[in-house]
């Protein structure tokens, strides 16, 4: 009977023969113990490289090596093993296993040594008892550690310092429990051997026992290189550990399932997603599962086809609805079939969430843009159009298309010069705030001012390309407004200083026209001095006219307001300054259908025709056209410029066919004592005084001109449904009364001295007692300590430095009730009205008045 081939393994392990079994295709299929004693493949192949000419003689032609115990000769690389160009081997036949024959190839002694100090491993001969202890060993040794081969054999520690300190401790105790009596047996363990360089390398000690010298026999050992072994396994360690810290903290669930839809293996995360502790999840059949999301994957992975899926899934515990990613794909074995699948879910709930207000956002933003009513265009860096929005479109009357692509210089007739410079050389970040105005031209040829700013815009986070975004506001009608503004405030400016020089000229007229009419009382009619005193009181009247124009334009005039009908003073007014102008002009008054109730001064308001009338007389110069109307209306445009003083308006209309007026000259209308008359035929004031007779009646006033085709004047005044009169303040007497004092006690407050004598003159004439005071804090400090009569009238001047006369008459009545109080000012009453209450309750004197007007005044109190 043949022995088996373990047998023969067993049998070559227990001799110390250096052996190698072969087979008839020259493959070696195992080594003795001498030998290395291995099956492994790349280990065996080391042999087989070296002996490539006797196996491959073995494979072409087994037969004719036959003979038992036949010696052969066979040719290696002398620069291999250092011996000749041939060795010296024996070739045994043995026994076929599964029709193949094997060969027991052996050597001598000397021949294995040979082979041995040239294989990739160290052969180690030592006592059993003392392994480490080495007492011989091949020259690879020498190259792996750095050591002489002699210093092992002479130092019993050498090898034992070599191995590395870490490793040390752990190698000794291996070696300490080391039993020998194991006959046959193999040990092996792994361990870091130095280099005398300080570097290492990772070796596979094989311990070999032979036992059929006992234990105090050699021990043969074997040291294989496998640092790269090594190396790999612990880059893969590493590489499974990443895939294991990749597997576990992802924030992407991961599921395994088997061929039979069955969950083998997922993550925390996916468990998460799920809503089912992965504990409880794993051994799950999702082809089994009510969710479709997942059923659906695993019917159609396991079919061999990669799947994605986007979409809702709805967690089985919870049901929390989710937004998740899908994403599954088959394992296959070598031969394709299904054996598998894996799957990758994301949770895009909070991406999709943040998409959605992003898009909200976005659209948000497009509402605004489209709706703000700014013209908003993206610019690239050459100044070309990207994009506008739908108002700067249809401003220009065109698609927002047509709009792309073209140079935006081109829609900007005053284009800047240095913003076409800052767009084509600057930064777009330096240009970060730019604000400049030009005019564009609308379709319907209307230049409109636009205010633009100009920023910077990044187009493509991608490309880092920067545009231009500018933000245009239509800001014609705000401009407008802002020069109505200036005008007004100028016009209230110069207002206040008409005002003012009025108010102090009227307190010097007082006393021109007081001593001047004293003096025509004591002077003898018809003499010298009388005809020269009658001229200087009729020039100091015809200044307390100049006076009140200027006070009418600076709406501090008195007046004397009535309600009265539209049509039939306008009616009247033209009919009045229809006789002065002549046949040559003709005059058209159209009265409107409706006609309402106003409230005006009669007197003022026909000057305002008459002044009209004079101005068209000189711009037509004497020979056109005037047309007045009238009208009623409920525009709100035209109620909003009585800022809601009325819900109607009466709207005057005065139009003429003159010579018009220039834009310079039209400005400057309202001034007062601007006139483009010649030196000497005009005072300026006759449009100045219509501006505040106007304004002081609660309406207001335009004027539009245009050279060659004349000059409309629109006023416009509050309508009234009834009519009605105001009950003015002092109702004038027909005739002088004859006043007298009798020795009753006047108090005077007046800071103007020349005004102050010339009141007192007056009152002592007509037989009063004055006590006359120059300023409030005088009056209030004597009255204090005083302890005379009360006195019977108080006359006070309004306008004062400090306390004002209504304040003091206040103060005045509290120490004496029964005083009759009298106001005197150059400021109108309508304007002293707003002051305080007590006016109400007393008489008022205009400066300048004349002796008559304070028997007047007086004669109301007495």
């Amino acid at each position: 009977m043949q022995p088996s081939l373990q047998q023969i393994k067993e049998f070559l392990d227990k001799v110390s023969l250096p052996c190698l079994l072969v087979n008839d295709t020259g493959r070696v299929i195992y080594a003795s113990s001498a030998l290395g004693h291995s099956e492994d493949r790349e280990f065996l192949r080391n042999y087989e490289r070296l002996f490539r000419d006797l196996l491959t003689k073995l494979a072409r032609d087994s037969d004719a090596i036959s003979p038992r115990d036949k010696s052969l000769y066979f040719e290696v690389d002398p620069q291999v093993f250092g011996v000749g160009p041939f060795l010296k081997c024996h070739l045994i036949p043995l026994t076929e296993q599964y029709h193949r024959k094997l060969y027991l190839l052996f050597f001598s002694d000397i021949t294995c040594s040979t082979l041995l100090s040239h294989l990739p491993i160290v052969a180690i001969y030592s006592p059993s008892n003392d392994v480490l202890n080495i007492k011989f060993a091949t020259k690879t040794l020498e190259e792996w550690t750095g050591v002489p081969l002699r210093k092992f054999i002479q130092d019993d520690d050498t090898y034992r310092l070599l191995i590395h300190p870490e490793d040390r401790g752990r190698v000794n105790a291996f070696f300490k429990d080391f039993d020998v009596s194991h006959a046959g047996a193999d040990f092996d363990i792994s361990y870091r051997l130095t280099h005398v360089n300080g570097s290492y390398r990772w070796v596979e000690h094989k311990i070999i026992v032979n036992n059929l010298k006992g234990k105090e026999g050699p021990c043969f050992s074997l040291l294989r290189d496998i640092t790269t072994q090594k190396e790999l396994e612990l880059a893969l360690s590493k590489a499974e550990e990443r895939c294991r810290l990749f597997f576990e903290k992802s924030p992407l669930g991961f599921l395994c399932i088997d061929r039979n839809g069955v969950i083998v293996d997922c993550n925390e995360r996916l468990a998460t997603l799920i809503g089912i502790k992965r504990d409880e999840l794993i051994g799950l059949n999702s082809l089994s599962t009510a969710n479709p999301a997942f059923r659906d994957w695993a019917r159609e992975v396991l079919r061999g086809n990669e799947i994605k899926f986007t979409g809702k899934y709805v967690t089985a515990v919870t049901g929390k609805e989710l937004y998740i990613s899908l994403i599954g794909f088959p394992l296959k074995n070598e031969e394709g079939t299904v054996i598998g699948a894996y799957a990758l879910v994301e949770d895009l709930s909070s991406r999709q969430e943040l998409e959605n207000k992003l898009m909200e956002q976005r659209d948000f933003n497009r509402v605004i843009i489209e709706t703000a009513g700014v013209l908003v265009a993206e610019i690239s860096k050459d100044c070309t159009i990207c994009q506008v929005n739908s108002v700067f479109a249809e401003m220009l009357g065109k698609n927002q298309d047509e709009l792309t692509g073209i140079p935006f210089s081109s829609l900007l007739p005053s284009c800047p010069s240095e913003l076409l410079k800052m767009m084509t050389t600057e930064s777009p970040k330096t240009a970060k705030g730019n604000r400049f105005e030009t005019y564009i031209v609308n379709w319907k040829g209307e230049k409109r001012l636009i205010s633009w700013k100009l920023s910077p815009y990044m187009s493509s986070k991608e490309t880092g390309e920067t545009h231009f975004l500018v933000v245009g506001t239509d800001i014609t009608s705000q401009r407008q407004l802002q020069e109505k503004l200036r005008e007004v405030q100028k016009m209230e400016a110069i207002g206040r200083l008409a005002g003012g020089v009025a108010h102090d000229f009227n307190n010097q007229l007082t006393a021109i026209m007081g001593y001047c009419q004293m003096l025509l009382m004591e002077i003898e009619p018809g003499s010298e001095v009388h005809r020269k005193l009658e001229i200087i009181n009729k020039a100091a009247k015809r200044a307390a006219e100049t006076t009140n124009q200027l006070l009418a334009f600076s709406r501090k005039q008195t007046l004397k307001p009535e309600r009265v009908s539209l049509n039939k003073s306008v009616a009247e007014a033209c009919n009045f300054f229809k006789k002065l102008l002549g046949e040559e002009i003709e005059v058209t008054f159209k009265p409107g259908k409706t006609d309402c109730i106003i409230e005006v001064d009669p007197g003022r308001f026909l000057q305002i025709f008459l002044n009209l009338a004079l101005n068209a007389r000189d711009a037509m110069e004497g020979k056109g056209q005037i047309v007045v109307s009238t009208k009623v209306s409920r525009s709100k445009k035209i109620v909003e410029q009585l800022k809601g003083r009325a819900d109607r308006v009466a709207v005057v209309t005065f139009s003429d066919n003159g010579c018009g007026m220039e834009k310079e000259v039209l400005e400057k209308a309202f001034e007062p004592f601007f006139t483009t008359k010649p030196l000497g035929q005009g005072t300026g004031l006759g449009l100045a005084v219509i501006y505040g007779t106007v304004k002081q009646s609660k309406g207001d006033i335009k004027i539009e001109s245009t050279p060659g085709k004349g000059t409309k004047v629109t006023i416009l005044l509050p309508a009234y449904e009834s009519k009605g009169r105001f009950k003015t303040t002092i109702k004038k007497l027909d005739v002088a009364r004859d006043v007298k004092g009798a020795g009753r006690l006047v108090f005077l407050l007046e800071d103007e001295e020349v005004v102050m004598s010339t009141v007192v003159e007056y009152l002592e004439k007509l037989d009063f007692r004055v006590m006359h005071f120059s300023s409030p804090m005088e009056l209030e400090k004597f009255l204090t300590s005083y302890k005379g009569p009360a006195p019977d009238i108080f006359i006070t001047d309004v306008v004062m430095p400090g306390k004002s006369g209504l304040e003091v008459a206040k103060t005045i009545k509290e120490y004496f009730p029964e005083v009759k109080v009298i106001l005197m000012s150059g400021y109108s009453e309508q304007v002293l009205e707003r002051k305080g209450s007590i006016y109400n309750k007393g008489p008022f004197l205009q400066k300048p008045f004349t002796i008559r007007e304070l028997k007047e005044v007086l004669h109301l109190v007495s």
